[in-house]
């Protein structure tokens, strides 16, 4: 005769805690970029350090191009990097590449909006290899191929 077994599941809470994060021309890299006061310098460092749930919110100025390669987010937390109050002109290409502004790519659920992407040597703002990247309320213009590509 068999027994039966009980199997019992304790669910522990998780915890995730989702930052926003800022990034000004007068910051530095150094700083903690949890306000304007202490922001980072650039969108790369943001994009280096964001996880699920986070928000980098980039102020008024030239900057140049950041790669989101390193994180993904998820359905109900994804990385935003959002624009606040103004231009935000991306004037040179990403280190990745050189190629293009903005790079998001091998990541999931990645939000871009509020860009302005001119000029590029290859393109504006490029996604590549991922699923669910939002990108809108971006100005893509004068690039060498493309305005935007995905892929």
């Amino acid at each position: 005769m068999r027994t039966p077994t009980i199997l019992t599941l304790l669910f522990a809470p998780v915890l995730s805690w989702s930052a926003t994060y800022h990034v000004a021309v007068s910051g530095s890299n150094s700083n903690n970029g949890i306000s304007i006061g202490t922001a980072w310098a650039t969108p790369q460092h943001g994009a280096d350090l964001a996880v699920a749930g986070d928000s980098v919110v980039v102020h008024p100025g030239s900057y140049q191009g950041f790669a989101a390669m390193d994180h993904s987010g998820t359905a109900a937390n994804p990385i935003v990097f959002t624009t606040l109050g103004g231009s935000v002109q991306i004037t040179t290409p990403c280190a990745y590449n050189n190629l293009d502004g903005i790079n998001v790519e091998n990541v999931d659920w990645v939000v871009i909006e509020g860009f302005t992407v001119n000029g590029m040597p290859r393109t504006g703002i490029r996604s590549a290899l991922t699923d669910h990247v939002t990108i809108r309320y971006n100005s893509c213009n004068s690039n060498y191929k493309w305005g935007i590509l995905t892929g």
